[in-house]
């Protein structure tokens, strides 16, 4: 069964509480062991599901057993934000991050990814330290798992990047990822259809493959039709 990021998760009477956005994944066994819903519009918030929660599956949406009735009994995710670590203080738009070397003259700004450059107009460096930058985050997921995203990237083992995890496809018994399908381009999509075993590391935005890029390219075109 495929299952994809987005997949609505409702009630047995089938109120929708959320949208899927992360699986946890146990790197060894490739089994998902929670997945991260995305709850609310206005404020929305996450909150982690155990799988053993859930009662069945469908490729757009989970369905959570009888006898829940909200989200209020799971555990809440807080992704990871950068801080200062000389002051344990979250960085902001409007912190910047200076570069140990003077000659370069750039700045960046966090969270979570590079959001500006100023180099026509710099903050002057006199004085100036070095920040050290440190993810923090509370994932509540347990300890020795993998938070991954769709749209992470993979590459092969000689460090080719092969395209974007654009969804799972799970067995329902087990819950285990059997395969990774993979997307790449824009106009013109190339799908590839993975074995999760041929999986060597993975992180939230990365996944690492133990098969050279040649050997991808020899697999056959994913037909999502089929």
């Amino acid at each position: 069964m495929k299952l994809t990021a987005d997949a609505k998760v409702v009630l047995a009477d089938g109120k929708e509480i959320g949208k899927v956005s992360r699986f946890v994944l146990d790197p060894r066994s490739k089994e998902i062991t929670h997945v991260v819903v995305e709850h609310g519009l206005l404020e929305a918030r996450e909150f982690v599901l155990p799988m053993d929660q859930i009662s069945h599956m469908e490729e757009d949406r989970l369905v959570v057993k009888e006898g829940v009735t909200n989200v209020e009994g799971f555990s809440a995710f807080q992704p990871d934000y950068y801080v200062d670590a000389s002051a344990s203080q979250p960085m902001t738009s409007s912190t910047p991050f200076i570069s140990a070397d003077p000659g370069l003259r750039m700045y960046f700004y966090y969270p979570p990814v590079i959001t500006g450059i100023n180099v026509t107009n710099p903050l002057p460096l006199s004085g100036a330290d070095e920040i050290k930058v440190v993810k923090e985050g509370n994932h509540n997921t347990p300890e020795g798992t993998v938070i991954l995203q769709e749209g992470a990237k993979v590459f092969s083992v000689d460090g080719h990047y092969l395209g974007d995890v654009e969804k799972l496809f799970v067995d329902t018994k087990s819950h285990k990822a059997t395969h990774f399908l993979i997307t790449k381009g824009i106009f013109f999509k190339e799908s590839k259809l993975i074995p999760s075993d041929w999986v060597e590391t993975m992180d939230e935005d990365d996944v690492r493959l133990t098969m050279k890029e040649e050997v991808l390219e020899k697999l056959p075109d994913y037909s999502k039709e089929g």
